[in-house]
Protein backbone atom coordinates (compact mmCIF):
# COMPACT_ATOMS: atom_id res chain seq x y z
CA UNK A 1 0.00 0.00 0.00
CA UNK A 2 1.32 3.41 -0.68
CA UNK A 3 0.13 5.18 2.34
CA UNK A 4 2.48 2.37 4.10
CA UNK A 5 5.79 3.92 2.74
CA UNK A 6 4.58 6.83 4.92
CA UNK A 7 4.15 5.87 8.16
CA UNK A 8 7.51 6.55 9.29
CA UNK A 9 7.31 9.91 7.62
CA UNK A 10 4.35 10.78 9.53
CA UNK A 11 5.99 10.45 13.08
CA UNK A 12 8.45 12.93 12.05
CA UNK A 13 6.06 15.63 10.68
CA UNK A 14 5.73 18.26 13.46
CA UNK A 15 3.60 21.33 13.69
CA UNK A 16 4.00 23.02 16.78
CA UNK A 17 1.94 25.85 18.90
CA UNK A 18 3.35 29.11 19.71
CA UNK A 19 5.73 31.79 18.40
CA UNK A 20 9.11 31.97 17.01
CA UNK A 21 11.29 35.04 17.01
CA UNK A 22 11.94 35.90 13.28
CA UNK A 23 10.83 34.43 10.03
CA UNK A 24 12.32 31.26 9.59
CA UNK A 25 12.86 30.57 5.22
CA UNK A 26 16.06 31.64 5.53
CA UNK A 27 17.25 28.66 7.66
CA UNK A 28 16.00 26.54 5.13
CA UNK A 29 18.51 26.35 2.60
CA UNK A 30 17.99 25.08 -1.18
CA UNK A 31 14.11 25.90 -0.87
CA UNK A 32 11.94 27.55 -3.62
CA UNK A 33 9.43 29.85 -1.53
CA UNK A 34 5.68 31.00 -2.20
CA UNK A 35 4.07 32.79 0.08
CA UNK A 36 -0.15 32.53 0.64
CA UNK A 37 -1.56 35.30 2.61
CA UNK A 38 -4.53 34.25 4.84
CA UNK A 39 -7.04 36.38 3.16
CA UNK A 40 -6.36 33.87 -0.02
CA UNK A 41 -7.16 30.39 2.61
CA UNK A 42 -9.41 33.11 4.89
CA UNK A 43 -10.66 29.99 7.61
CA UNK A 44 -7.88 28.02 6.60
CA UNK A 45 -10.03 25.24 5.66
CA UNK A 46 -12.45 25.27 8.25
CA UNK A 47 -15.47 25.50 5.83
CA UNK A 48 -14.09 23.91 2.78
CA UNK A 49 -10.54 22.39 1.77
CA UNK A 50 -8.12 24.95 0.61
CA UNK A 51 -5.27 23.66 -1.66
CA UNK A 52 -2.26 26.13 -0.31
CA UNK A 53 0.04 25.07 -2.70
CA UNK A 54 0.75 23.64 -6.30
CA UNK A 55 3.85 23.10 -7.84
CA UNK A 56 6.95 21.51 -8.96
CA UNK A 57 9.60 19.42 -6.65
CA UNK A 58 12.01 19.75 -9.67
CA UNK A 59 11.51 22.69 -12.02
CA UNK A 60 12.72 20.64 -15.33
CA UNK A 61 10.52 17.55 -14.80
CA UNK A 62 7.09 16.68 -14.69
CA UNK A 63 7.21 16.18 -11.00
CA UNK A 64 4.28 17.76 -8.93
CA UNK A 65 3.57 18.84 -5.13
CA UNK A 66 0.11 19.64 -4.12
CA UNK A 67 -0.68 20.76 -0.64
CA UNK A 68 -4.24 20.41 1.10
CA UNK A 69 -5.17 22.56 3.93
CA UNK A 70 -8.38 21.61 6.02
CA UNK A 71 -9.42 22.42 9.89
CA UNK A 72 -11.62 20.71 12.56
CA UNK A 73 -12.21 21.47 15.89
CA UNK A 74 -8.66 22.66 17.34
CA UNK A 75 -6.91 20.57 14.57
CA UNK A 76 -5.41 21.80 11.12
CA UNK A 77 -5.17 18.75 8.67
CA UNK A 78 -2.35 18.92 5.98
CA UNK A 79 -2.83 16.68 3.27
CA UNK A 80 0.72 16.24 0.39
CA UNK A 81 0.38 14.75 -2.38
CA UNK A 82 3.11 13.51 -4.88
CA UNK A 83 2.95 13.01 -8.22
CA UNK A 84 5.97 12.12 -10.77
CA UNK A 85 4.81 11.61 -13.86
CA UNK A 86 8.66 11.17 -14.97
CA UNK A 87 9.16 8.15 -16.74
CA UNK A 88 12.65 7.82 -15.31
CA UNK A 89 13.50 9.60 -12.13
CA UNK A 90 13.27 8.96 -8.25
CA UNK A 91 13.35 12.23 -5.66
CA UNK A 92 13.66 12.65 -2.51
CA UNK A 93 11.20 15.51 -2.21
CA UNK A 94 11.36 17.99 0.64
CA UNK A 95 8.50 20.46 1.44
CA UNK A 96 8.28 23.24 4.40
CA UNK A 97 5.46 24.58 5.70
CA UNK A 98 6.07 27.46 7.69
CA UNK A 99 2.62 28.99 9.43
CA UNK A 100 3.63 32.38 10.11
CA UNK A 101 2.00 35.26 12.22
CA UNK A 102 1.87 39.73 11.05
CA UNK A 103 5.09 39.99 12.28
CA UNK A 104 6.54 36.94 10.29
CA UNK A 105 7.23 34.58 13.66
CA UNK A 106 6.16 31.11 13.00
CA UNK A 107 3.03 30.10 14.85
CA UNK A 108 4.06 26.48 13.64
CA UNK A 109 6.22 24.67 11.63
CA UNK A 110 5.79 21.19 8.96
CA UNK A 111 8.29 19.60 6.80
CA UNK A 112 8.17 16.83 4.94
CA UNK A 113 11.22 14.61 3.23
CA UNK A 114 10.00 11.55 0.87
CA UNK A 115 10.73 9.32 -1.67
CA UNK A 116 8.57 9.86 -5.18
CA UNK A 117 9.01 6.59 -7.47
CA UNK A 118 9.16 7.40 -11.07
CA UNK A 119 5.39 7.37 -12.46
CA UNK A 120 3.38 6.83 -9.39
CA UNK A 121 1.50 9.37 -7.57
CA UNK A 122 1.01 9.16 -3.33
CA UNK A 123 -0.48 10.81 -0.50
CA UNK A 124 0.24 11.48 3.26
CA UNK A 125 -2.52 12.95 5.61
CA UNK A 126 -1.19 14.64 8.92
CA UNK A 127 -3.77 16.36 11.49
CA UNK A 128 -1.47 19.30 13.61
CA UNK A 129 -3.63 20.05 17.19
CA UNK A 130 -3.15 23.98 17.27
CA UNK A 131 -5.38 26.04 19.50
CA UNK A 132 -7.79 28.62 18.07
CA UNK A 133 -6.46 30.99 19.36
CA UNK A 134 -2.64 30.41 17.73
CA UNK A 135 -4.60 29.96 14.46
CA UNK A 136 -6.30 33.46 14.69
CA UNK A 137 -2.65 34.50 15.02
CA UNK A 138 -1.60 33.05 11.48
CA UNK A 139 -1.32 35.90 8.72
CA UNK A 140 0.60 33.90 6.47
CA UNK A 141 1.58 30.27 4.57
CA UNK A 142 5.13 30.15 3.67
CA UNK A 143 5.52 26.81 1.43
CA UNK A 144 9.24 25.64 0.50
CA UNK A 145 9.92 23.07 -2.28
CA UNK A 146 12.93 21.16 -3.54
CA UNK A 147 14.49 18.08 -4.47
CA UNK A 148 16.89 16.74 -1.60
CA UNK A 149 19.78 15.41 -3.13
CA UNK A 150 21.28 14.37 0.19
CA UNK A 151 18.03 11.81 1.05
CA UNK A 152 16.02 10.91 3.78
CA UNK A 153 17.71 12.96 6.38
CA UNK A 154 18.54 15.90 4.67
CA UNK A 155 17.15 18.96 6.51
CA UNK A 156 16.32 17.07 10.01
CA UNK A 157 18.66 19.21 11.88
CA UNK A 158 17.00 22.37 10.32
CA UNK A 159 13.66 21.38 11.73
CA UNK A 160 14.82 20.43 14.78
CA UNK A 161 16.72 24.12 15.34
CA UNK A 162 13.33 25.76 14.00
CA UNK A 163 11.31 24.11 15.98
CA UNK A 164 13.18 24.60 19.21
CA UNK A 165 12.65 28.17 18.79
CA UNK A 166 8.80 28.01 18.74
CA UNK A 167 7.69 28.25 22.44
CA UNK A 168 5.40 25.50 23.16
CA UNK A 169 2.95 27.75 25.47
Amino acid sequence: MILSKFIPVLSALTLTPGAAVADSRADWEGYDWQILKRAECRDLGQSAPCQIFHGKWDWKRNQWVDLILTQDHDALQLETVLTNYDRKDDDYVCIVVLFQDSGLANVAAFHFNEHSTHQTASTAVKSFPIGRGRVADIAQIAVGTKQCREGAGQDKDTLARVLRSIPTH
